[in-house]
């Protein structure tokens, strides 16, 4: 296995609103080669307003040599409350991240994410001597890119939500990338390049175009923290789970996985399970929507992503209550969920999260659900999913 860089900061807490309303991933300084601090806020009070200008001024002194800042406030209240609003009058010079308040971190810590994206050290506040902690986030370094540089090159990968198949080449001004469409079934397939461009890397974030990938070092795939059903797989992989190098062959396989004590396999899993069933190369004694209620906050909007695209509105219920979970990721897919299951943004849940929720995504989905797919055409004698296997 190579030595990929581990993410200080898990998936599913990658990703965050700011107040402008826009989503935004929490370690995205990491691209232009910056630490990070974070100041982790649970209230508005007066307490926390004087730590903030203390971290401006801190920031004055220090974001010149290579260290970001931002605040992270964590609440229970709607994102149209007061106290959401009142965090704009402190006009911060840095960035104010707004999410729905978990056990991840205790709040009133200053985080320190280093320059690989390892949490190195984290506070409470107020910081007596703040200067050894910046002087060992500024000694962290970048990873070098080249593992994965080596690991791109080696494609093709397959966007697996937008039916892409991706070419990664070396250019003169670094690296670039074109894709082309994969076969499709509901409308003509495009001829040529879709889409090109350059791409950054800063281990374990990936930019292709405007989306921010996570690079996961045990599948070896490129995760899009703000969409679970978006992500990028080498391209001669099957549609299988592969973890830690090994892929898991067989219904039986599957079925054990899910219930596996390994959060990541059992959301590998789960995702896999969903392409083979479109696709009728596993059988029915498969079930990833089993998940839904899954106590890891990854597995359980795996289990509702699995429940929305299977048609599986038997799970109306679950994905109903879980739209009050913790986790923007679960409620995000749970709104996918209900949306492909037959919801419409006229359902007294939706129109409240569409007003109130702290995710802009969720709220983005809330007003207007997906509506459930058509089915696509079969062809008796082809095994070819809706997807299909070649770029044309």
């Amino acid at each position: 296995m190579l030595p990929w860089v581990v993410l200080g900061l898990s998936l599913e807490f990658s990703s965050f609103s700011d107040l402008s309303g826009q989503a935004r991933v929490l370690q995205e300084p990491l691209l232009l080669g910056r630490a990070l601090v974070v100041q982790v806020l649970d209230s508005d009070s007066k307490a926390h307003r004087e730590q903030a200008e203390g971290l401006v001024r801190l920031s004055r002194q220090w974001k010149e040599a290579g260290i970001d800042f931002c605040a992270l406030f964590l609440t229970r209240e709607a994102w149209n409350s007061p106290s959401v609003e009142s965090l704009r009058s402190w006009n911060l010079p840095y960035p104010v991240l707004v999410g729905r308040e978990s056990d991840i971190w205790k709040r009133g810590t200053i985080l320190f994410i280093g320059r690989d994206g390892r949490l190195t050290e984290s506070h409470e506040v107020p910081l007596t001597d703040p200067t050894p902690a910046f002087t060992q986030l500024l000694s962290t370094s970048t990873a070098s890119p080249e593992p994965l540089l080596r690991h791109l090159l080696n494609g093709p990968w397959r966007d697996e939500r937008e039916g892409w198949m991706l070419f990664f080449e070396r250019k003169a001004n670094g690296i670039g990338f074109r894709a082309e469409e994969l076969t499709r079934w509901d409308r003509p397939t495009s001829q040529g390049n879709v889409a090109e461009g350059l791409v950054e890397i800063a281990l374990p974030l990936v930019r292709i175009r405007n989306t921010i990938f996570c690079f996961d070092e045990r599948t070896q795939n490129l995760l899009d923290p703000l969409d679970l059903s978006h992500r990028l797989v080498p391209g001669a992989r099957p549609r299988l789970p592969v973890i830690d190098g090994e892929a898991l062959v067989g219904d039986e396989a599957l079925v054990a996985a899910l219930k596996h004590k390994d959060a990541l396999v059992r959301r590998e899993t789960a995702y896999h399970a969903v392409r083979g069933l479109q696709r009728m190369e596993i059988g029915p004694g498969v079930e990833p929507w089993s998940l839904v209620q899954d106590a890891d906050p990854e597995c359980a909007a795996t289990g509702a992503f699995a429940a929305g695209a299977c048609g599986r509105s038997e799970r109306i219920g679950e994905l109903s209550a879980l739209l009050e979970h913790d986790s923007a990721m679960v409620r995000r897919e749970c709104v996918r969920a209900l949306g492909l299951l037959g919801w419409t943004a006229e359902q007294p849940k939706l129109m409240r999260l569409a007003k109130e929720d702290l995710d802009p995504i969720v709220r983005r989905l809330a007003a207007a659900p997906p509506a459930p797919p058509p089915r696509p055409p079969r062809d008796e004698g082809s095994d070819q999913g809706a997807d299909g296997d070649e770029p044309r």
